[in-house]
């Protein structure tokens, strides 16, 4: 069964929680813990700029350890037979019903079809805006 998840950065803390995302009175939130029906169990209201769904992979992160991988993740795609070596931010496609990634030409690669030992995750759009990725 996919898993259906999300992450998003607390208004009050700043820091990130992940669970089931929801709206109360237009305002976003994260359950971050199971609940037994919508609104009950302890939330973080967050930063609708900041939320992002789970891709449902897991890759390393720059340490090497395993790292779910969230929309608006950035990623470093090296090695393969193409060669690649580009820093690119995951995003979902409505046109290619896929996450993807841009390459250093600016075209469409599927996180899918990439081989898991040629993708890092490096960082994130909301807290490592010095990367320069596509």
């Amino acid at each position: 069964m996919r898993v259906i998840k999300f992450r998003g950065k607390d208004i009050k803390t700043g820091e990130w929680v992940y669970g089931d995302l929801h709206t109360l009175c237009d305002k976003p939130h994260i359950h971050i813990e199971p609940a037994p029906y919508p609104y009950a169990g302890k939330r973080s209201f967050v930063n609708p700029e900041t939320i992002g769904q789970f891709t449902g992979f897991i890759r390393k992160d720059k340490n090497g350890n395993d790292a779910e991988v969230y929309e608006g993740d950035i990623v470093h795609v090296y090695g393969g037979t193409v060669q690649y070596d580009f820093l690119s931010q995951v995003r979902w496609g409505d046109e290619y019903g896929s996450w993807y990634l841009r390459d250093e030409l600016g075209l469409f690669v599927s996180l899918g079809l990439l081989n898991k030992d040629f993708v890092t995750v490096v960082g994130n759009v909301h807290d490592n805006k010095e990367l320069n990725y596509k």
